[in-house]
């Protein structure tokens, strides 16, 4: 009797640790790093795993090496150093990365995917297969300070950015920047002083104009007031 009470604690203490895990594998997918993966939050590292779990959905991971995500119909290769998280919604795929190269094949049947980056995003909505036996959609999204390059390699996407609906065909790249860049201070401050030059010279010139309105009647008044006998004489007084 005893020895089964300590199989069922012990079956419930197992459960109640791995319960976490299950609540993670909803989707399928599945983390394989080539290395070592920290998840973060809040840009600080709160754990790190170095063998296959089950991906933590919505959750920023930063690769120490490769990181491979595999999922029903959809492959992605974090390179090392990259900073990416992936969720799963009812009608698609939700890739977001911070910075680094991530790599990506879709398989046919594979739900679309929307790429977050710091500068937009981009909706992937139709994928054309290749003829081949692989019958892959391949590409990769890089995501730098200054842009976001995403490449397609195998097949051809459909896709639609703040450029609009576009098909990326193998070996074209499409490429998204910040929409409005701050001027440098010294650009800030020559074009300062450009537009306060103006002014001073619009300023300058209108006290001209009213100094000259003010003096000339004043001298054609006391040189040709008197039927133009010329300069008077100054008075003693």
């Amino acid at each position: 009797m005893k020895s089964i009470s300590r199989m069922l604690i012990a079956m419930l203490t197992a459960l109640l640790v791995v319960q976490p895990v299950f609540s993670w594998a909803g989707s399928g997918a599945h983390v394989i790093p080539q290395g070592q993966v920290s998840l973060l939050a809040d840009g600080k590292e709160v754990n790190q795993f170095n063998s296959e779990m089950p991906l933590p959905e919505g959750t920023m991971m930063l690769c120490n090496g490769k990181c491979l995500v595999q999922t029903q119909n959809i492959q992605l290769v974090a390179q090392d150093q990259a900073v990416f998280a992936l969720t799963e919604n009812a009608g698609r795929w939700d890739l977001i990365v911070k910075s680094g190269q991530v790599d990506f094949a879709m398989q046919n049947g594979a739900k679309p995917m929307a790429f977050h980056t710091p500068h937009d995003t981009i909706q992937a909505e139709r994928a054309i297969l290749p003829a081949s036996t692989t019958a892959m959609v391949r590409g990769s999204i890089m995501v730098t300070e200054k842009e976001t390059t995403m490449t397609v390699r195998e097949g051809a996407l459909q896709v639609m950015s703040q450029d609009g609906v576009q098909l990326v065909q193998p070996g074209q790249s499409i490429r998204l920047a910040q929409s409005q860049m701050t001027p440098p201070p010294a650009k800030e401050k020559e074009e300062k002083d450009r537009r306060q030059g103006g002014a001073f010279w619009w300023t300058a010139g209108g006290l001209l104009v009213g100094f000259a309105a003010i003096i000339i009647p004043a001298v054609l008044v006391g040189t040709g007031g008197s039927g133009g006998t010329g300069p008077q004489p100054l008075s003693a007084f």
